[in-house]
């Protein structure tokens, strides 16, 4: 019987303007695709998304905050989720390759967050596994 293939670590983004979607979009959608391509899991029975989203200030709107809030978790829908903020000046004053560094670091921190949250709630995650996975997206990512 073949193993489920699903993407199991989904990228959403919300964009604060046109000048932050120009220069953060190459780096997300790559980003986005890696993991789409990498981490299909299954990693859990309980989980079957793990759906960070970013959310990048630009001159429309601004989200007023940097790094990671809102974990939540939803049971009855089988997935994960935090928010993900990214600062004018982190997309602003970093190079591409910079940029992609710091990207891939929230993600990490992220998912971090996950595995520290189900395990406090006693939710099985094959955590070797999604880690294998996300090394695998990061030499992709950055090399």
């Amino acid at each position: 019987m073949a193993k489920e293939t699903t993407a199991a670590v989904t990228l959403g983004a919300q964009i604060g303007g046109v000048e932050a979607h120009d220069r953060t979009h190459r780096s997300i959608v790559e980003l986005r695709t890696l993991l789409s391509e990498m981490c299909v899991g299954p990693y859990s029975d309980e989980v079957k998304e793990f759906a960070p989203i970013l959310r990048v200030d630009g001159s429309i709107q601004q989200f007023g905050f940097r790094g990671l809030r809102n974990l939540r978790t939803s049971k009855k829908d089988g997935y994960i989720t935090v928010e993900i903020g990214i600062t004018k000046p982190d997309w602003e004053t970093r190079s591409e390759s910079e940029f992609r560094a710091l990207l891939f670091q929230f993600l990490s921190s992220a998912c971090s967050s996950f595995i520290q949250r189900l395990q406090k709630d006693k939710v099985y995650l094959d955590s070797t596994a999604f880690l294998t996975d996300l090394e695998e997206v990061q030499a992709h990512h950055l090399g």
